[in-house]
């Protein structure tokens, strides 16, 4: 390791003291202290995965990726804006709009790609953290140390958004919009300036995914409002059928932004969008024929596909195995959770954050069904995993609880009522009295 590597890694330190020091207060808030646990070992894993991602991605690709690029046009628009300019990229989508942002960090740090995966890979965490303290809000009775369990140690959420790159920041975008969707919901202060903040951070990266998102929490905030008086039901039915229909409108806008754009898919039908991208994204060693959701049965088929694919029998390589181990865990996991799940359908039009779980995860199963690669489904899973698994820790109801066998030593020292006292007088003595003769 040369020496500017020594100083990249100290200054990316730095940089992250920040970002520590606001969690560390915020741990120390946490009164479970187990949930605690789970939640500084998540920072612990968290860092590993980036080391993790920084090696394999040098020794497998040959330091091939995406970063590279954020780290190229990151150092150039650094010196633009510390002259006080704003760079183009930042009003634009997508990659320009991950430039820019490399650009700001680059502009306050030192321009070296283990900076970003450093700083990146926090934020990652933050967005992890948020999803757990979202669920603490507003899904009620939900196992929380198996939800951190799962948003802070799935592979997916290990690995992947631990780097400099889409998936770290939207990790962040998503989970910061819906903690500020959550305090909405519970009716807590900041509630909407978080929620704007978290949803236009995933939108700049991802619009669709932030119109989805838009959507979801829509769909959340009627439900919330039929609890409330008619005039306010009224007036939160208004407000969630804009936020719905402007969620919809950018969806469709920005359907295509995940191809590139070129003359073969302008001004294509849906059909045709869904054939082009198969036919794109099924390119490469991980390649399968996607089954576009086009009806019912089509979702079951992508409801398999999406979280859990490629099986054991898919896998080809060594990264595509490791994979695969990981949604035999998840199929086995819905499994033993089919008593939570079940539950699901009933609690969607009564607790707003269990339908805003479901509407995001049903609209991005249905995004994603087109997708062809199993990379690209493993990487992009990053967004999703977190929905999912909080319906995986819903409250078992009553009704579907097993009845508690009783233990032994409940059996052997049960008390057994005693016989109810009864006065008997002595003969001869009154009855007539409210009281006992002494």
């Amino acid at each position: 390791m040369g020496a500017s590597q020594v100083l990249a890694l100290g200054m990316g330190g730095v940089a992250a003291v920040g970002i520590l020091f606001a969690l560390r207060w915020a741990l120390r808030r946490e009164d479970d202290a187990r949930l605690r646990r789970i939640l500084v070992l998540g920072l612990g894993a968290k860092l590993v995965g980036a080391i993790a991602r920084y090696t394999i991605m040098g020794d497998l690709y040959g330091g091939r990726g995406d970063f590279n690029r954020y780290v190229e046009n990151g150092r150039r628009l650094a010196g633009v804006i510390r002259s006080g300019q704003l760079p183009e990229q930042a009003r634009e989508t997508g990659t320009p709009f991950m430039d820019f942002l490399s650009g700001v960090l680059f502009a306050v740090a030192p321009a070296h790609v283990l900076v970003g995966f450093a700083v990146f890979s926090l934020l990652a965490y933050v967005g992890a953290y948020l999803f757990v303290q979202a669920a603490k809000l507003a899904a009620p009775g939900a196992d929380l140390r198996r939800y951190a369990m799962l948003v802070m140690f799935l592979p997916t959420m290990v690995f992947w958004p631990s780097s400099l790159g889409k998936e770290a920041w939207l990790v962040f975008g998503l989970g910061l919009a819906t903690y500020g969707g959550a305090r909405v919901l519970a009716r807590q202060r900041f509630g909407y300036l978080v929620l704007v903040l978290g949803t236009l951070a995933t939108y700049q990266v991802r619009p669709h995914m932030g119109a989805l998102f838009g959507l979801a929490f829509a769909g959340a905030f009627l439900v919330r409002a039929r609890d409330r008086s008619i005039k306010q039901s009224a007036a939160g039915f208004l407000i969630g059928l804009i936020i719905a229909g402007t969620g919809a409108v950018v969806l469709i806008m920005n359907f295509g932004d995940r191809l590139p754009k070129d003359e073969s898919v302008e001004g294509s039908t849906t059909d045709q969008i869904f054939a082009e991208t198969d036919r794109r994204t099924s390119q490469g060693g991980s390649g399968f024929e996607s089954r576009p959701v086009r009806n019912p049965v089509d979702f079951v088929h992508a409801a398999i596909t999406v979280p859990f694919r490629p099986f054991p029998t898919e896998a080809h390589n060594r990264q595509a195995q490791l994979t695969s181990l990981e949604g035999v865990f998840l199929l086995g996991l819905f499994a033993v959770s089919l008593p939570r799940l079940s539950s699901v359908p009933r609690r969607i039009l009564k607790q707003p954050m269990v339908t805003l779980a479901a509407a995001y995860s049903i609209g991005f199963i249905t995004a994603f069904s087109n997708v062809g690669n199993f990379g690209i489904l493993t990487r992009q899973r990053a967004q999703l995993l977190p929905f999912v698994a909080l319906l995986l820790v819903l409250p078992v109801e009553q009704g579907h609880r097993a009845p508690a066998a009783p233990s032994r030593e409940n059996i052997r020292f049960r008390r057994q009522p005693s016989p109810a006292l009864v006065y008997l007088p002595p003969k001869g003595e009154q009855q007539g009295g409210d009281e006992p003769a002494t």
